[in-house]
């Protein structure tokens, strides 16, 4: 009688561990499809809008994050005259002081782009400078925007005063 007891007892072992190893494959198949459809499913863009100031030359916030493809809308004050443009956009727009602008960009290539603030564009205005004048003027005063920084020139200073982020979707 024991040896059937123990046959039947080995035979349940058997069918719990099996009915165990099953219910285990079924969670982990259903977490595995959950994972791949969130994976698979790109967020759609949103449009950012946001409020920045620039005070003696500083900007906040001085760090703008956004998503590939993100619409961008600065809305822009700040307390003297003067042009913002973000490297490697071709974007420029002039600054009245205390006068809200507004700046749209679309996010469409990531990385980190710097933010830079022209105090005076008076000689970006005057058509009796040559473009290789205007040229000539840029590439003295260039540096490596690491820091922020004036030029000598009086007709333009630019300062780094923030980067754009924009972070693959």
């Amino acid at each position: 009688m024991c040896n059937v007891s123990e046959k039947y007892i080995s035979q349940i072992e058997e069918l719990v561990v099996g009915k165990i190893s099953m219910s285990a494959l079924s969670v982990l198949a259903a977490l595995t499809l959950v994972m791949l459809a969130s994976a698979c499913s790109a967020s759609k863009p949103e449009t950012v809008n946001l409020d920045v100031s620039i005070n003696a030359g500083t900007m906040i916030p001085n760090k703008i994050v956004v998503k590939h493809n993100d619409p961008l809308v600065m809305h822009l004050s700040s307390d003297q005259q003067g042009s913002i443009h973000i490297h490697g956009n071709d974007i420029n727009l002039e600054v009245a002081s205390k006068t809200e602008s507004q700046l749209i960009l679309k996010s469409d290539a990531t990385g980190m782009y710097k933010i830079a603030f022209h105090t005076d564009t008076d000689h970006h205005n005057e058509e009796k400078e040559s473009s290789e004048e205007i040229l000539h003027d840029h590439e003295e005063a260039s540096t490596d925007h690491s820091e922020p920084t004036k030029s000598n020139s009086s007709k333009d200073e630019e300062l780094i005063i923030g980067y754009l982020e924009i972070h693959p979707r």
